[in-house]
């Protein structure tokens, strides 16, 4: 970015200008107090012995040294990292975290059916016994329509005047 060298004469705006020229992937911003943006980039360096030290240890750092490195969106980087974290499990370790996942999903459930439900028995038996599968669909998105989306219809066009929503 900058020559060593150039340090002590450049201001934190050319810096800025530097970065932002130099980046093509994600947004730089200004943030805070930017009176202090005619300031040198050294006095935020810390002292002139640090500065040495840091030549000698890495003195491919200036302005021409051009390096090689993946770019990608800022947002994509965490799903990068998922990516390379999920490659290095193994199937038993999916499987694990899976079970684990499922465990605490069905914790939860018990826990507001618990509430929800007084009688101990009646939660009991809310939570063992389940429905038989879904015969017929046609049935079922009708039954759906009418009790859960026609509700949130009515809502919506109370509360914003505004047309249907479904169908």
């Amino acid at each position: 970015m900058l020559s060593l060298r150039r340090i002590p004469t450049k201001t934190l705006r050319v810096q800025f200008e530097i970065v932002r020229k130099k980046t093509n992937e994600s947004h730089v911003m200004k943030y805070g107090d930017l009176t202090i943006q005619s300031e040198n980039v050294a006095e935020f360096m810390g002292k002139k012995q640090a500065q040495k030290r840091n030549e000698h240890h890495h003195p491919a750092v200036n302005a021409s040294s051009q390096h090689k490195f993946l770019t990608l969106p800022s947002r994509a980087a965490s799903l990068l990292m998922m990516h390379k974290k999920r490659q290095n499990e193994s199937q038993q370790d999916r499987h694990n975290i899976q079970h684990e996942e499922r465990s605490v999903v069905e914790q939860q459930i018990k826990q507001i059916v618990h509430k929800l439900v007084q009688n101990a028995n009646d939660s009991q038996r809310i939570l063992t016994k389940h429905p038989k599968r879904i015969g017929n669909l046609d049935c079922h998105d009708e039954g759906y329509f009418v009790y859960c989306l026609k509700p949130i219809e009515r809502f919506w066009e109370a509360s914003e005047g505004v047309g249907r929503v479904w169908r």
